[in-house]
């Protein structure tokens, strides 16, 4: 499971907006420059369901399910590399009976296939976003208001 500290920010009747730091995890991952290009920072925000009755300013722990994880890895990087891969080849094998440049071709095939798949998975990332299941959810409330050393490590008491 992937778990965050972060604290809460925001209350949103049964929602809660939680800030978190970018963690060690986030200093290994080959596409940390382009989070933080596409308007990611030190800091991150997300929403989460107040299932625990936390108020501004708690420190809490945040969890997202490993299949979660790893499906929306697989929909944002593994698909549209497929899609790439295979719109050249078949722009490269299509070029020249269509009598144009083979490695154009490829490259406008490319890139368009991949277009299309961004837009589709959009769409399939959007939906699977509302199921419970790929949710982020609050494991516990890790420190109260007043405790809070901000960011710090902290364990859910009986977990």
């Amino acid at each position: 499971m992937a778990d965050d500290i972060g604290v809460v920010v925001g209350v949103y009747g049964k929602k809660v907006r939680v800030k978190s730091h970018r963690n060690e995890c986030c200093d290994h991952c080959e596409a940390r420059d382009g989070c933080r290009v596409m308007g990611g920072g030190k800091d991150m925000f997300f929403e989460v369901e107040n299932s625990l009755n936390a108020q501004m300013g708690d420190q809490v722990k945040v969890r997202v399910s490993d299949k979660a994880f790893l499906k929306a890895i697989f929909l944002v990087y593994v698909i549209p590399m497929i899609a790439f891969i295979g719109g050249a080849f078949w722009g490269n094998t299509l070029g020249e009976p269509l009598g144009m440049d083979p490695s154009a071709t490829a490259a406008l095939a490319a890139f368009g296939l991949m277009g299309v798949v961004f837009a589709v998975v959009r769409v399939i990332g959007n939906r699977l976003g509302q199921k419970a299941g790929y949710k982020p959810r609050m494991v516990c409330i890790t420190a109260r208001a007043g405790d809070v050393q901000e960011f710090a490590p902290a364990s859910c008491p009986s977990e």
